[in-house]
């Protein structure tokens, strides 16, 4: 009896010992200052005032400082361990927040994102990085990757990962240099600001299946050409606003209006067919189109919104199909080259100054 109440005793000793040490283990990362390399580990976390724990790091990290973020700053380098594969974060949110001088990330693929949750601002003002591969991410419980790479202005091309379903918020805002980004299949919006100021962005290849184009999306891009594909049903206000270079784009059936200011000052686009189901021109959609010489209002339309061809100074001919029942304030004014228009019966509101200066 004795001998087996010592077996037991050392039983449960062990027992407690191992549940300890697995209760010890988790993700943490150090900060070494000298060589500015962050390196993720798991484990036992070792004490230290640069030993920062990954489990719960909320709004934003212990090792991203707030604005001016020097902390941040200091980060050159960072390193993902083969131990931290065994890690579970829940939220990346801001890991690397304005790491400015972040230029290279050894062992990503041992970032385990499979619990992840929110991605927000994961990468935002890391301008000093040129590539990131994160085609092995898991991103099937991500449900907010705004801002993800926001402010990257060096950053030339990204791999998203094949199993996201929607570009959230402002996720390559203001990234300069990006010159192309191929969407994956499966992606069905692509939010607001998602492409705000892509100033290089030429080329763009929305799949199949998205349904929504947020608004501001495409703002400021260099796009030449654009299929929307079908399926799409929002085009957002400001869709492609300044997409200067935009010669041509395909709208197609499954739209049903034109946003307000969706194509305004893209002063490169020659020409647009309107499909059949759109009822609406919003205001200044395709304000100061300035080398757009024809469009083709198609009979479903019943509404031409304010400034909606405001200054497309080398639009010369527009037919007015007999389903539009207002003219909105500017809608052509400064069409300058505009030599005729007929307007039909069925238009019963014709707003100030619809063909003003229209010489």
């Amino acid at each position: 009896m004795r001998t087996f109440t010592k077996l037991w005793l050392a039983t449960l000793l062990c027992y407690s010992i191992l549940q300890a040490n697995a209760q010890e283990q988790q993700g943490y990362a150090v900060f070494d200052s000298e060589t500015g390399t962050l390196t993720f580990f798991y484990g036992v976390k070792p004490e230290g005032e640069n030993v920062y724990d990954t489990d719960d790091t909320g709004y934003r990290p212990a090792w991203v400082d707030e604005y001016p973020y020097t902390k941040a700053a200091q980060i050159t380098k960072v390193v993902f361990e083969p131990s931290f594969e065994n890690a579970r974060p829940r939220s990346t949110q801001k890991w690397f927040y304005e790491c400015k001088n972040l230029i290279d990330m050894e062992g990503i693929q041992y970032l385990n994102t499979g619990e992840v949750t929110d991605m927000y601002g994961m990468f935002c003002g890391c301008s000093s990085l040129t590539s990131l591969d994160l085609s092995h991410f898991n991103m099937r419980n991500v449900t907010d990757m705004s801002y993800m790479f926001s402010g990257c202005s060096s950053l030339t091309s990204v791999d998203i990962p094949i199993d996201v379903t929607s570009i959230s918020k402002g996720t390559f805002a203001r990234c300069s240099n990006l010159t192309s980004v191929a969407i994956p299949i499966g992606v069905t919006s692509i939010g607001d600001y998602a492409f705000y100021g892509c100033t290089g962005l030429t080329s763009v290849d929305i799949p199949i299946g998205v349904t929504y184009i947020g608004d501001y999306a495409f703002i400021g891009c260099s796009l030449t050409s654009v299929d929307i594909p079908i399926g799409v049903t929002y085009i957002g206000s400001g869709a492609f606003y300044g997409c200067m270079s935009l010669t041509s784009v395909t709208i197609p059936n499954s739209v049903t209006s034109i946003s307000e200011g969706a194509f305004y000052s893209c002063s490169g686009l020659t020409s647009v067919t309107i499909p059949n189901n759109v009822t609406d021109i919003g205001n200044m959609a395709f304000s100061y189109c300035i080398v757009l010489t024809s469009v083709t209002i198609p009979s479903s339309v019943t509404s031409i919104g304010d400034k909606a061809f405001n200054y497309c100074s080398g639009l010369t001919s527009v037919t007015i199909p007999n389903s539009v029942i207002s003219i909105g304030d500017y809608a052509f004014s400064g069409c300058s080259r505009l030599t005729s228009v007929t307007i039909p019966n069925s238009v019963t509101d014709i707003g100030d100054y619809a063909f003003a200066y229209c010489i």
